[in-house]
């Protein structure tokens, strides 16, 4: 089995070759136009994928190939793949085959990386870290449990003084992979909420405020008192929020850390052809339960080559050396089955 750096060793001839095709063909020859890559959404995956482009570009053997990364969520950038105004949808929730019957030329969904939604707190006065099942946190967000020393939570954090305040429910109100992904959770552990809110990028919690992105979400629950919202975990750890340990399918308590996601990443051991894979709720002790991969969609058919080659580029680029940089950012890689499915994805574009 190769490793990521003798994976790059053989990339290496092949970025060479483009590079040159840029470049001028002898003195006074006109010198091709850098090729622009125009990338739009999930929030989820914001901090990852601003670093590849920036590590990217920063290699002169890519001075030909221009990355644009416009955070803004993934149900936004599925939209504006279907219009046309970006060449890839970043997105942390897999297209429903109703959604990806809209597009003229279907695209594919390529892993890129792994992260977790974690459940952060903002409650004045606390000195324990608490734990929460999804049960509790579905019946917080139905509105059924709404102060701190509810005897819900209490009974499932012995030993904790926990404050008699009311509970300022959190969410986000745009078409979200996160919301997608929390609800998921929710849903499986809690069939009063499947029934009455449902799952999905976008659904109607009965209770609560809801904020457009993950950097105002996090945002809210550092300034409210008595907060809970979920979001991916860097922006949780970059406000140095207090996140709050949620039940597995197993019946333990775990916060996300990188061992907690690739264990479940590695419970799945089947592939669906289309690489619409969900890691959520997997069977692992010790594997955190909001655990998702995030998406490039891409068109399978770009008619500009130039374009075409350069989307390889960077793409065969982030499943290589970007796995390295997204773990520096405490996010997770791609395990190798996953990786090489997708490649082979991205070589079928035409």
């Amino acid at each position: 089995m190769k490793t990521w750096a003798q994976t790059w060793g053989v990339l290496a001839p092949a970025l060479l070759a483009l590079s040159a095709c840029g470049g001028s063909g002898g003195s006074g020859a006109p010198k091709a136009a850098p090729v622009e890559i125009k990338i739009a959404g999930s929030t989820f995956s914001q901090a990852a994928y601003q670093r590849w482009a920036e590590a990217f570009m920063a290699d002169p053997e890519h001075k030909g190939i221009k990355i644009h990364y416009q955070p803004s969520s993934s149900g936004a950038a599925i939209r504006q793949l279907l219009e046309g105004t970006v060449d890839i949808a970043a997105t942390s929730m897999p297209v429903s085959d109703e959604e990806l019957a809209k597009f003229k030329v279907p695209p594919v969904h390529v892993p890129t990386l792994t992260g977790a939604i974690v459940i952060a707190c903002n409650v004045p006065g606390l000195r324990k870290d608490i734990r929460l099942s999804g049960q509790t946190l579905a019946n917080i967000y139905l509105g059924r449990v709404r102060e701190w020393n509810d005897p819900d939570i209490v009974i499932e954090n012995p030993g904790v003084d926990l404050p008699p305040t009311s509970i300022a429910v959190l969410h986000r109100s745009d078409v979200s992979g996160s919301t997608y992904a929390f609800t998921h959770y929710l849903a499986k552990a809690s069939a009063a909420f499947e029934k009455s809110v449902g799952k999905g990028g976008s659904v109607k919690f009965p209770v609560g405020k809801g904020f457009p992105g993950s950097e105002e979400l996090a945002d809210a629950v550092a300034k409210t008192p008595n907060s809970i919202g979920y979001m991916e975990r860097g922006f949780a750890a970059a406000r140095n929020l207090r996140v709050i340990a949620v039940k597995n399918p197993a019946g333990e308590f775990l916060k996300a850390d990188l061992a907690g996601m690739a264990a479940a990443s590695d419970a799945v051991t089947e592939l669906p052809p289309d690489l619409r894979i969900s890691i959520l709720n997997t069977p692992p002790k010790n594997a955190y339960p909001i655990t998702t991969y995030a998406w490039f969609l891409v068109p399978s058919q770009i008619p500009d080559t130039a374009k075409r080659r350069a989307i390889k580029i960077f793409i065969r680029w982030a499943h290589a050396a970007g796995q390295n940089e997204a773990m520096s950012l405490d996010y997770g890689t791609l395990p190798q089955a996953v990786s090489k499915a997708a490649l082979k994805l991205v070589d079928a574009i035409h």
